[in-house]
């Protein structure tokens, strides 16, 4: 499993932070959160707030079947169209998926390349939307250089 570690650093802005995510996260988007223990590459741990989806929301989509391909052509119908306090689903799924392969090549996962394969298929007949969303991709990519000129400087 992968993930990111975003340091916040004073009070004002971890308290705001939180709320910000517990909103979002918690009461608009129906996951629970805990904290949990994080490892980085070197071994060295910290503790995280994490957030989850469970069956629990009216959001969660969860396995359709005990088929990976009818899973996700299932859950690639959901996120096609369907928009989010923070945006749109395709979005996030191929903007992940992008930051998946570029940031961790060596990270195989099957169900997050197949969905955007599947996301990008559905939105084939929007190319602008497709275009639109490898722009601020790009844009993304140059902000997250700048800030971290080593590539792979993620834990």
């Amino acid at each position: 499993m992968w993930g990111l570690k975003f340091i916040i650093k004073g009070i004002t802005n971890i308290e705001e932070a939180k709320q910000k995510l517990y909103t979002r996260e918690t009461r608009l988007g129906g996951y629970t959160s805990c904290e949990t223990l994080f490892y980085d590459k070197a071994g060295a741990q910290s503790i995280v707030l994490v957030f989850t989806a469970t069956s629990e929301s009216d959001l969660f989509v969860g396995p359709a079947s005990d088929s990976l391909q009818k899973d996700v052509e299932h859950i690639s119908t959901q996120v096609v169209g369907a928009r989010g306090f923070a945006g749109s689903n395709e979005e996030y799924v191929v903007k992940l998926a992008h930051f998946i392969r570029l940031y961790f090549p060596e990270e195989k996962d099957e169900h997050l390349f197949l969905l955007d394969e599947k996301v990008k298929e559905k939105l084939n007949n929007n190319v602008i939307n497709v275009q639109s969303f490898c722009k601020e991709i790009d844009n993304i990519d140059s902000r997250i250089l700048a800030l971290c000129p080593k590539k792979r400087q993620f834990d």
